[in-house]
C-alpha cells in the first residue's frame, strides 16, 4: 500500500499542476474578455460602392456573453462612418433614427427636408449636425481631390429591431431599392399621374448603389443638374413639389468644434477639451446626445473620472496612448493601448483615464448619451472630489491623519489635464527651467496636429484603419 501511495504521489501532483494551469489559463482569458467589452474593435459595413461606404461599430464579441454573466448592456447608441469618394453623391434617403454627423476631414452640402422647406448646409472639417430621425436627407462631398469622413452617431432605442439601423431610399431603381418598389404599379403610377411604362422607366434606372459619382456638370451645379437628369418630367415635377425647393437655413445651423472663436471647455498647458451639450448647440436636446473632443500633449492624462449623467463613446483620431476602465468592486476592467482608429465606449459612472503616448499628442473624439451639460466628477487632480470633501473625513475615511491627506491630496497643482509621469520634467518646471521651449514644442504640436486635420488629397491615418476592419 505504501509502494502504492508513493507511485501515485506524482500523478497527483501533476493533476494539482494541470488544474492550476487551466485555472490561470481561464483567468487570463476572463481578464481578455474584460477588457474587449470595453472596445468597438469590429465593424459591419452597411452599403459599399466605387463612390463610398458606411461602416457601423460593433464588439469583438457577443453581448449575449455580457448578460449570461450578469454583465453590462452598452446601451442604444450606434457609432459608424461615412467615407465618399470626390465629387460623389448620397442618394436621398432616411433613417429610422436621429443621426448626429461630426466631419472628420473635408467638406460637405447636406440638404434635407423638414416640413415644406429645404433646409441646405454646407459642413466643414469640425462641424456638428443633427437630422431627426425620418427626414430625407442628401448629401455630396463638395471637394474635387478630397475624401469626405464623417463619424456619426445613431440612436437605435426606438427602432422596430432594437440596435438596427435601417435606411429608407425614396429615389433610386435597381440599386438601391426604392421605397416605392413596395407599392403596385398601377396605383403608384395613378399617383404620379403617369403611365407605366414612365413608371418602369423611372425606377429601372439607377443601378449605381447608394452612394455615385457625380458628373463634372452635375457637381458644378450640385442638386439641380441631378433634378434635371434624373427621370422624366412628372418625376422632376414631383421631386420638386417633394421639396418645394424652397431653401431655408432658420435655425439650423451648424457647431463647430474647432471654431477659434468659441474658447474651450478647459485649457492649460498639457492640453485641452471641448464639451457640447444642448445650452451650446440646441439641435442636440431632442436626440439627447451630447458630444466631446479631447487633445492630450505627448505625455498627457486626462485625469481619472467619471460620467454620472450618461455613457461616452470614444473614437481616437490621432495619435496612441492608453485608456485605463475600473469595474465598482475597484478591480480593473481595462488596461490598454490604443491608437489611431481605436473605439472604445465607458459606461456611466465607470471612472476611466485617458494617458497620451511620450512620441506624440493624443486626441480622441466621442459621443456621450446625454445632452445634458455633462459634468465628470474627477477622482485626482486638484479639482477631485477628495478637495471638495473636508480633510478630517478623507482622514477617517483612509485611516490615516489629516495632515497625511492634506499632504497627499494637495500634492498636484493642475486640474482635468495633469502633466506627464515625469519626475525630472516636474522638478524643472517648479525650478522654471525649460518653459520656453516647451512652450514651442506646444505650439509647434497644436500647429502640427491643426494642418494635419485641414489638409487635403491622400487618406488619413483614421478612416485607413476603419476600412480594414472585418
Amino acid at each position: 500500500m505504501g509502494g502504492l501511495k508513493l507511485k501515485m504521489a506524482p500523478c497527483g501532483v501533476l493533476v494539482l499542476v494541470l488544474i492550476m494551469y487551466i485555472a490561470s489559463g481561464l483567468a487570463y482569458h476572463d481578464r481578455e474578455e474584460s477588457e474587449s467589452m470595453f472596445l468597438l474593435d469590429k465593424s459591419k459595413k452597411l452599403i459599399k460602392t466605387e463612390a463610398g461606404e458606411v461602416r457601423i461599430l460593433q464588439r469583438g464579441y457577443k453581448e449575449e456573453k455580457e448578460q449570461e454573466r450578469g454583465g453590462i448592456r452598452r446601451g442604444h447608441l450606434e457609432i459608424g462612418f461615412i467615407t465618399m469618394e470626390p465629387k460623389s453623391f448620397f442618394l436621398p434617403h432616411f433613417f429610422n433614427s436621429d443621426m448626429v454627423f461630426f466631419v472628420e476631414r473635408g467638406s460637405a452640402k447636406l440638404g434635407w427636408v423638414h416640413k415644406n422647406d429645404l433646409i441646405e448646409q454646407n459642413l466643414k472639417l469640425g462641424d456638428i449636425y443633427r437630422i431627426p430621425g425620418g427626414s430625407v436627407f442628401y448629401l455630396i462631398n463638395t471637394h474635387k481631390g478630397q475624401r469626405l469622413h464623417i463619424i456619426f452617431s445613431v440612436d437605435t432605442s426606438e427602432s422596430l429591431v432594437p440596435g438596427k439601423i435601417q435606411s429608407f431610399y425614396v429615389a433610386g431603381g435597381l440599386d438601391p431599392v426604392s421605397v416605392l418598389s413596395g407599392f403596385d404599379d398601377h396605383i403608384l403610377s395613378g399617383a404620379f399621374n403617369v403611365s407605366r411604362s414612365e413608371l418602369e422607366t423611372l425606377m429601372g434606372r439607377q443601378s449605381q448603389g447608394p452612394i455615385i459619382y457625380l458628373t463634372e456638370r452635375q457637381h458644378e451645379s450640385k442638386m439641380s443638374s441631378w433634378f434635371n437628369s434624373y427621370g422624366s418630367s412628372q418625376w422632376r415635377l414631383f421631386l420638386e413639389s417633394f421639396i418645394n425647393r424652397k431653401r431655408t437655413a432658420r435655425k439650423f445651423n451648424s457647431y463647430n468644434i474647432f471654431d477659434k472663436t468659441k474658447p474651450p471647455a478647459f485649457k492649460n498647458d498639457y492640453g485641452w477639451s471641448v464639451a457640447i451639450s444642448n445650452d451650446d448647440y440646441s439641435s442636440l436636446n431632442e436626440p439627447d446626445i451630447g458630444v466631446f473632443y479631447v487633445n492630450l500633449s505627448a505625455g498627457a492624462m486626462l485625469a481619472h473620472h467619471y460620467n454620472p449623467r450618461g455613457t461616452e463613446y470614444g473614437i481616437v483620431t490621432r495619435g496612441e496612448g492608453r485608456i485605463q476602465i475600473a469595474f465598482p468592486n475597484g478591480s480593473s476592467a481595462m488596461d490598454m493601448e490604443v491608437g489611431t482608429g481605436s473605439a472604445f465606449w465607458v459606461p456611466q459612472y465607470y471612472p476611466v483615464c485617458q494617458i497620451a503616448a511620450r512620441s506624440g499628442p493624443l486626441e480622441f473624439f466621442g459621443f456621450t448619451t446625454s445632452a445634458r451639460g455633462n459634468r465628470p466628477q474627477f477622482l485626482t487632480g486638484r479639482n477631485s472630489v477628495f478637495n471638495i470633501m473636508g480633510s478630517r473625513n478623507l482622514a477617517m475615511a483612509f485611516n490615516i491623519s489629516e495632515e497625511r491627506v492634506k499632504e497627499i491630496f494637495r500634492a498636484q497643482a493642475e486640474a482635468v489635464i495633469l502633466p506627464p509621469l515625469n519626475p525630472e520634467k516636474r522638478q524643472q518646471e517648479e525650478a522654471g527651467k525649460g518653459e520656453e521651449g516647451e512652450a514651442e514644442e506646444e505650439k509647434g504640436e497644436e500647429e502640427a496636429a491643426e494642418e494635419e486635420r485641414g489638409k487635403g488629397g491622400g487618406e488619413p491615418p483614421l478612416f485607413n484603419i476603419l476600412r480594414k476592419m472585418h
